[in-house]
């Protein structure tokens, strides 16, 4: 019988099941997953309980992603130029759970973030992290809600 493994980021706790017997399929299968999963993560980082943008992603190259899910249970937007400044932010809640996020712009300025649906400017709260003083940013967010960050 085949038994599931318990890490987070495996093909089984997403619900596909590739049987062992597969051979090369399933070490393709495998490879595709984890090589997506190591893309995701160039672009968007959310595993220490904030966003972070792009952080692997190399100075000089431009990119995008649409709808990466993130923990929280939110689906990001954004893009990249090649001289490593972002645009483009959006956030759509799908829990209504706060978002808590690294300034991903180049200056210090408190974010602007605003509902979409609504037009109303959302309030952002700074948060310092204690052990090294690093500024985040909080907003509080509605279920189904998309949010522009600029």
């Amino acid at each position: 019988e085949h038994q599931p493994s318990q890490h987070p980021y495996t093909l089984e706790s997403a619900g596909i099941h590739v049987p062992t017997h597969a051979g090369p399929l399933s070490m393709v299968v495998r490879w595709c997953a984890g090589a997506t999963q190591a893309l995701n993560e160039l672009l968007l980082q959310s595993f220490e309980g904030f966003l972070r943008f792009f952080p692997g992603w190399p100075l000089g190259e431009s990119a995008s992603f649409t709808a990466l899910r993130t923990v929280g249970a939110h689906l990001v937007n954004a893009s990249v130029d090649a001289t490593g400044a972002v645009h483009d932010v959006a956030i759509t809640s799908t829990a209504g759970a706060p978002v808590l996020l690294l300034n991903p712009f180049a200056r210090a300025s408190p974010l602007t973030v605003v509902d979409i649906g609504t037009g109303r400017t959302v309030a952002v709260n700074a948060v310092t992290v204690p052990h090294n003083g690093s500024v985040l940013w909080t907003f509080n967010t509605t279920t189904g809600s998309s949010y522009s960050v600029a």
